[in-house]
């Protein structure tokens, strides 16, 4: 509604700011302050020990190329089967570090503010090899969690605020106990 207001309004009444919105606006039509957000899995499952298989570099690349050339901002938490670089990775740390770097990523996890009071989270899991259970288990670390209750606590629904929280399935300690059958619970 705004974009159409401005529309009808002379450029030399607008801002910087305004102008600027129209201009991304001409650029990305109704994409304008969308976000994509990829929850994980990414590469292919049913081949095993080839490149682009889930967890390698390769699929990290590929769906890098991939998710870029939707030309829309992304963001994206890593599932149980981004960490399956088996035959390129020792351990789930070597694996979660590749694919931060090919996502030029600090961190497995991510807020971003899509709109006004409006704030997504995306939470990853960082086990595989290491999952106590079941590699279909997802797991965030105390890094993650502690910084998860800190966003939240600093954005309150009393305020206003609309937190959208991604993770690939369950977390562990959710109590959530299935999704579609495959990521349980286990223990």
């Amino acid at each position: 509604q705004l974009i159409d207001e401005m529309k009808n309004v002379p450029a030399s009444q607008l801002n910087v700011h305004q102008l600027m919105i129209l201009l991304e606006h001409r650029r990305q039509g109704d994409f304008l302050n969308c976000h994509m957000v990829s929850l994980g899995d990414l590469g292919r499952k049913d081949i095993r020990h080839e490149p682009g298989d889930a967890g390698t570099t390769k699929s990290f690349l590929d769906a890098k190329e991939f998710l870029d050339s939707f030309e829309l901002d992304y963001d994206l938490v890593t599932g149980n089967h981004d960490l399956e670089g088996l035959d390129e990775f020792k351990t789930d740390e070597e694996n979660l570090q590749a694919w931060m770097n090919v996502f030029h990523k600090d961190t497995p996890y991510f807020k971003k503010y899509i709109g006004e009071r409006t704030l997504l989270i995306g939470i990853s899991t960082v086990r595989f090899r290491d999952a106590p259970h079941s590699s279909h288990e997802c797991h965030a670390d105390p890094e993650q969690l502690a910084w998860f209750e800190k966003v939240v606590a600093e954005h309150p629904a009393e305020e206003g605020w609309r937190i959208c929280v991604f993770s690939h399935a369950p977390i562990m300690g959710s109590k959530l106990r299935v999704l579609q059958n495959v990521h349980v619970i286990n223990g």
